[in-house]
């Protein structure tokens, strides 16, 4: 499969995006760490030699995967994406034999440190792990990328340089490697200047237009329309403390768990309420925290979950970040099912419509303005007022495969970011296969968390 066409040339001059530049700069605390991963279990071995020769195509096909990212600790610019001249394979592929009892349990431990260590960042932003000989001689292929090169949707783009549709698909030949000319000392500068002019006109551009609409829109007294956006959009951004009174603490491991459900199951209950498969999904997840809590003898009603919502376009390229996020204060439990999949559901949409997300992204462009130390210390107080985090994808409808072996699942792991737990939902073929991050520092029990939601996800499901 094919997803851009091949090009010799790479572009010194592309520079990581509002977004993607707060999202770097936040990583002064390594509890921030925004990595995305993913293991995708075969159900055979995976020839290595093979999937070499795929992953380097994919490296030569998707300029930031050779590309690392620079910067001038002096420049309010943000960092450039410049190819990495001494980029090797070997520093981003490590193929190991599943330890202990090779279990896919056993996996799991072994891919958590793996997703769990930060990225040495002068060099390109991915790694790749190929676990061999899991019990009944299947493999696993964990992969991990820093969200500052693509969102969720991103990255199973780039998945298609790597799969196919049908098994023992040929490997294509190789493109030219990518290559680029590194910039002077003036042609950095005036690339750096003519940057910033660009971004200042459209930060407050936008951010006016923002406010504008809401002037020109509506009923009642414009202005104090106009400034209830702005009051909303900074109370959305304010650092906020968690609510829970048991998963506190934060660190910068992770422990991994999995599940899956049939989605026409997830569907169904959705249906049930009025609503839709996503709503079904995070009313299981925050069910099943308040189980833990009820289990841990703590009162707790609300949680605030974190929610990235993709404004990605269909033709949009497969890097970079295309989300906006939400922060919602749930429920953790209702008379039945049906009523807590409805809240979360009214929730959800009341904070997509407000008026006052119109503002965040013009906001977060002004915030990348401001020295990245700076910047990185005020999105971080925000990062930190999460709870948990979900997420949920699209995957492929059909099959695929990696040479002879077929794809079984693909399990996705989101960063935690601050947050206690993240899990994340990528639906392939009929599963919705299910990742569950847990932040052991936030609790000794994680796999009470994990069973805690599976219980969740069955109350939701028989309601």
């Amino acid at each position: 499969m094919t997803a851009t066409e091949p090009g010799p040339d790479t572009d010194n001059t592309s520079r990581l995006d509002d977004a993607d530049a707060l999202i770097w700069a936040v990583e002064r605390d390594p509890t921030l760490a925004s990595t995305v991963s993913s293991l995708s279990l075969f159900d055979s071995t995976v020839d290595p030699d093979a999937f070499r020769v795929r992953l380097e195509r994919a490296t030569r096909l998707v300029p930031r995967m050779r590309q690392r990212v620079v910067g001038n600790p002096l420049s309010l610019s943000p960092p450039r994406w410049e190819l990495d001249p001494e980029f090797k394979l070997d520093n981003h592929l490590t193929i190991i034999d599943c330890p202990g009892e090779a279990t896919l349990r056993d996996a799991l431990d072994a891919a958590a440190p793996f997703n769990a260590a930060p990225f040495d960042k002068e060099r390109p932003l991915f790694d790749v792990l190929l676990i061999q000989g899991i019990d009944g001689g299947r493999s696993g292929l964990v992969m991990k990328a820093h969200h500052a090169i693509a969102d969720g949707m991103g990255m199973l783009q780039i998945q298609l340089e790597l799969f196919d549709f049908e098994p023992d698909t040929e490997n294509p030949e190789l493109p030219p490697e990518p290559r680029a000319e590194p910039l002077s000392a003036g042609e950095r500068l005036n690339n750096a200047i003519e940057f910033e002019r660009g971004r200042a006109r459209t930060s407050l551009r936008d951010l006016g237009t923002a406010v504008l609409k809401n002037l020109t829109s509506g009923d009642g007294d414009a202005m104090d329309q106009a400034l209830d956006t702005v009051a909303a959009g900074l109370r959305s951004i304010v650092p906020a403390p968690p609510m829970s009174p048991v998963l506190k603490e934060r660190s910068a491991d992770t422990w991994h768990d999995t599940m899956s459900v049939p989605v026409a199951d997830l569907k169904a209950a959705g249906k049930r309420a009025g609503t839709r498969m996503n709503a079904a999904f995070v009313a299981a997840v925050a069910r099943g925290l308040g189980l833990f809590h009820e289990q841990a003898n703590e009162a707790c009603p609300l949680l605030r979950m974190g929610m990235p919502v993709s404004v990605r376009a269909a033709d949009a390229e497969a890097t970079g970040n295309h989300l906006q996020a939400i922060r919602v204060e749930l429920p953790l439990d209702a008379e039945e099912p049906n009523h807590l999949i409805e809240i979360c559901q009214a929730l959800i949409d009341s904070h997509r419509a407000d008026p006052a997300q119109s503002i965040i992204g013009p906001a977060q462009q002004l915030l990348a303005h401001l020295p990245a130390q700076l910047s990185g210390l005020a999105f971080a107080q925000v990062l930190r007022g999460s709870d948990f985090l979900t997420s949920n994808l699209p995957g492929s409808p059909v099959p695929v495969y990696l040479g002879s072996a077929e794809m079984l699942a693909q399990y996705p792991f989101g960063p935690t970011s601050a947050a206690a737990v993240n899990v994340t939902l990528l639906s392939y073929q009929d599963t919705a296969n299910i990742g569950i991050s847990v932040d052991p520092a936030a609790t000794n029990e994680p796999q009470r968390v994990a069973d805690c939601i599976r219980e969740g996800f069955d109350w939701i499901l028989t309601g």
